[in-house]
């Protein structure tokens, strides 16, 4: 029997432009998290910093702005991310000092002793590739983190730990967080050390040492304009978008009546609204 070559395939070129827009949302929201954690770092004039995966290019701009004289190299397997954050930078005053490049960070090609910082942010998600990550676990890429580093470097892992944007809604946020939909890419069967918030762990296994983990909180408060309120939704979406078949239909609901704009009780507009979204950041220093 022959395949049938007109099913309709994925316009995945469309599913990128989501995403990268996506991208844009998040970073807009989680910029005084993410500053404050490039502020935490140590930079120092004329350091070398690779920021690998870099997405977009809007933490890598961020680097660069917070320290004068540093240069930063944005890496990403993503050819469109690129192009993005190419375009991000083109004719600002920071492109002599931000350039980006296609690469895999399973494999660098760059060369040892590189760089004074590496930076990963949400780019080490451990699991399968069914469950939307590309390496199942981290030794290799730290490895080749610190093959790039120079003794006396830093390595910052960065991972989304916690979130909280439904004030006034603890059980209704609660029901919603514990669906396997809300924690990908984490199963019943996922084992334990590979959980985001074991990173020390996974840096200790490689023989680092002087580790510590320090949180960033990105705080949000009312009221909003009507770019923050998409922005805002547009994460909620990422969230909780896919568990409705996990929750029951009464807190599926209460979720839809709440993010909806033209409600009654739209949440980002009830009053003394307050939210937050963490970030943690596991770093060691490379003698």
């Amino acid at each position: 029997m022959s395949e049938n070559t007109n099913q309709e395939q994925p316009d995945f070129a469309a599913m990128e432009e989501i995403y990268m827009a996506l991208l844009e949302k998040i970073n807009a929201i989680t910029e005084s998290g993410m500053r404050a954690a490039i502020a935490g770092l140590g930079l120092f004039p004329g350091a070398r910093v690779l920021d690998a995966p870099c997405g977009i290019g809007n933490h890598a701009v961020w680097m660069a702005e917070a320290q004068a004289d540093d240069r930063v190299l944005g890496l990403d397997i993503d050819s469109k991310q690129i192009a993005y954050a190419r375009n991000l930078v083109a004719g600002t005053p920071l492109a002599d000092r931000i350039s980006f490049v296609h690469g895999d960070v399973t494999q660098l090609d760059l060369p040892d002793n590189s760089f004074d910082f590496v930076w990963c942010c949400d780019g080490l998600w451990l699991g399968p590739p069914e469950r939307g990550c590309f390496v199942e676990e981290p030794y290799g890429v730290l490895s080749e983190f610190r093959r790039v580093l120079k003794p006396g470097g830093k390595i910052a892992i960065l991972f989304w730990s916690m979130h909280r944007l439904l004030p006034g809604y603890p059980l209704l946020e609660a029901a919603l967080n514990a669906p396997l939909g809300t924690n990908i890419p984490w199963t019943w069967e996922s084992e334990p050390e590979t959980h985001a918030l074991r990173a020390l762990a996974w840096l200790e296994q490689i023989g680092c040492s002087h580790l510590k983990s320090q949180s960033f909180c990105s705080d949000f408060q009312g009221p909003f304009s009507q770019k923050q309120e998409m922005n805002l939704l547009a994460a909620m979406n990422m969230i909780w978008g896919r568990v409705q078949d996990e929750v029951t239909p009464e807190v599926w609901q209460q979720y839809e009546t709440l993010i909806n704009p033209d409600s009654d009780i739209f949440i980002l507009r009830q009053r003394g609204y307050a939210g937050y979204v963490v970030y943690t950041m596991y770093t060691e220093s490379v003698g």
